[in-house]
């Protein structure tokens, strides 16, 4: 079954078992905290994914790409996610 579910991300690094084939759908903050909304289907098959939340001119690793930006007040915050191969770039 496709729904949402939301993972709060309660450091600047951060690992999720989602299953395969989930999609970020948005990335906010919620009562302070970094959360991702990510759409999945629920009957796939789980696998572990890293998030990471850095901002406005922070380096960005070579294997990470970035998934939802948003803003915090004054701050800028750039949701990235490793990816597994990343020769597109």
């Amino acid at each position: 079954m496709k729904t949402i579910w939301k993972y709060s991300l309660p450091d600047w690094e951060n690992d999720i078992l989602v299953p395969r084939n989930s999609f970020v759908s948005h990335f906010a903050i919620q009562n302070g905290v970094p959360t991702v909304w990510v759409m999945i289907n629920s009957e796939g098959e789980e696998e572990m994914r890293h998030f990471r939340v850095v901002g406005t001119g922070h380096q960005i690793q070579k294997d990470e790409y970035n998934c939802g930006t948003t803003i915090d007040g004054s701050f800028v915050w750039h949701l990235m996610e490793r990816i597994r191969d990343y020769r597109f770039w």
